[in-house]
């Protein structure tokens, strides 16, 4: 346990847009902010909040390094703390839980609520018990050819081997198409899961820091438009409010009793009109910049209850507020110009989509572009550049 006066915080980069506005709020609240990323080109080390920085070996690549580099920071006289800014972070301070908690003051779930909702297959379950809707769904080898499309994903959130954690792909399957189970099954490591395609696709959010099962503040968000016009992280998103969706999201984390950030993930059944729970972060979310422009400052919330504080609760937030992840946008078209998706799902004309980002604009804020700290989006911006003259899109 550190001392009430430590004033330090680890956030690990992996998610950019989130890690940079996560170090924006604490600095500008002078906390001390130490930096961590797998690599030395990540914008998050340039943002004038990151007084501290390192970088580590990429749990892609080495994990037990990636633990073991973690471990000596968080070792830290001066580190009060660590922020779950992405799937590696909350693996690592869940599987490693005694170690990091005799390290840092966490605000982190009970172990048998992480692991329901790192098994997505268990979280639908838990979620038909206690009332949330969910999209049909079964096991690979339990799943029969179907006349509507469907989507294989990952059974777990990130998958562990040999030393290195990775995140399996996402298939999609036409109608009445036979899957192949064993390559399948073999290309992602382990018997995945298959949900029906929820039709219409409008996408929101319901977002939180809880305290042993309650909220201590909410946000919610529709998702306009992803990295690739088909899926993906979130590229343009607005604030909104549904008390359908409120009460969803309450529900499944009450029932969980889930302690520290969360992200339930819906999609509306443009068929029934229900919102379908999809997942569950358990973290903090890449979208997280938009929460903090509409007022609720989910990073302090999290400090402050590691301290052993009592945040003030709130639900107010300013409605309509919109934001950007300006490469992400520009990913979007990209894919619009060379991806091919699924027959069922509709891609939008690419002048209307270029017609509708030139509107949103000037209404919008932006994830990374702060005149208070350039040089993290200046940084990104060239970075990016260069990647496209290599012919890289990603």
């Amino acid at each position: 346990m550190k001392t009430d006066e430590t004033e330090s915080a680890i956030i690990c980069g992996g998610s950019m847009s989130s890690s940079i506005a996560a170090a924006r709020s604490l600095g500008r609240k002078g906390v001390h902010v130490h930096g961590v990323a797998f690599d030395r080109n990540h914008p998050l080390l340039r943002s004038k909040y990151c007084r501290e920085t390192s970088v580590v070996s990429s749990p892609r690549d080495d994990y037990a390094s990636f633990v073991a580099s973690l471990s000596r920071i968080a070792e830290s006289d001066e580190v009060h703390t660590m922020l779950p800014m992405n799937e590696y972070g909350i693996f690592t301070l869940m599987r490693n839980r005694a170690e990091f908690s005799d390290a840092l003051d966490l605000v982190v779930p009970r172990t048998s609520s992480f692991d329901i909702v790192w098994d997505r297959k268990r979280l639908l379950e838990v979620a038909d018990d206690c009332g949330v809707p969910t999209p049909e769904n079964q096991l690979l080898t339990e799943w029969s050819q179907s006349p509507e499309p469907a989507v294989v994903k990952s059974r777990y959130s990130m998958l562990s081997e040999n030393n290195r954690l990775q995140y399996p792909g996402v298939e999609f399957v036409e109608p009445n198409t036979t899957i192949d189970v064993e390559a399948t099954m073999a290309e992602m490591g382990h018997e995945p899961l298959v949900q029906r395609y929820v039709p219409d696709g409008t996408e929101v959010g319901f977002f939180t820091v809880c305290d042993e099962g309650e909220p201590i503040v909410e946000f919610q968000h529709r998702r306009i438009r992803s990295t690739s016009y088909f899926g993906g992280a979130s590229a343009h998103r607005e604030a909104i409010r549904d008390p359908a969706v409120r009460e969803l999201g309450v529900k499944i984390l009450r029932e969980l009793n889930w302690n520290g950030p969360a992200m339930v993930e819906f999609r509306r059944d443009g068929e029934t009109g229900e919102y379908k729970l999809m997942e569950i972060n358990p973290r903090f979310w890449g979208s997280l910049p938009l929460g903090i422009h509409a007022g609720i400052d989910f990073p302090w919330v999290y400090y402050q209850l590691s301290h052993g504080h009592a945040p003030e609760k709130t639900t107010e937030y300013d409605v309509g507020t919109r934001s950007s992840y300006l490469r992400g946008e520009v990913q979007h078209l990209l894919s619009l110009w060379l991806d091919d998706s699924p027959g069922f799902i509709d891609k939008p004309s690419i002048t209307r989509t270029v017609y509708e980002q030139c509107l949103s604009i000037p209404s919008s804020n932006f994830d990374i572009l702060d005149s208070t700290d350039i040089a993290p989006f200046a940084w990104d911006f060239l970075q990016s550049a260069s990647r496209l003259l290599r012919g890289e899109t990603n």
